[in-house]
């Protein structure tokens, strides 16, 4: 595992670099691990989802309406396939989210230029 950087700050949020994620279907998913068993979470079903014109982004897998929320969201790349970086976004104590990139550069190049 890699020891956490600090990346970027602005106002009083913090950029700090959690890791790489490899991506082979141009997509990426949040989803609770509990739930990558689910027949409902199948690639068979992202890709009908993905396919299907009336969808609208993020994709949602496993709708679960009783609760308001799905099991997965998929956001595509705008690369495709590839290795993205992925940040952690911290307020002045807790991690509060996360933040994948998409992009070739460090965005926190991108920013200061």
């Amino acid at each position: 595992m890699v020891n956490p950087t600090f990346i970027w700050q602005r106002d009083n949020l913090k950029f700090i670099w959690a890791g790489r994620v490899t991506v082979d279907s141009g997509m990426l998913a949040v989803a609770d691990p509990g739930y990558w068993n689910d027949e409902r979470l199948g690639y068979e079903n992202l890709i009908e989802t993905a396919e299907d014109p009336e969808t609208i982004l993020p994709y949602e897998l496993g709708n679960l309406d009783h609760v308001g929320a799905s099991m997965a969201l998929v956001f595509p790349t705008i690369q495709g396939d590839g290795i993205y970086d992925v940040y952690t976004v911290w307020d002045e104590q807790n991690v509060i989210g996360f933040f994948a990139s998409f992009v070739d550069d460090d965005f926190a190049e991108a920013e200061d230029e």
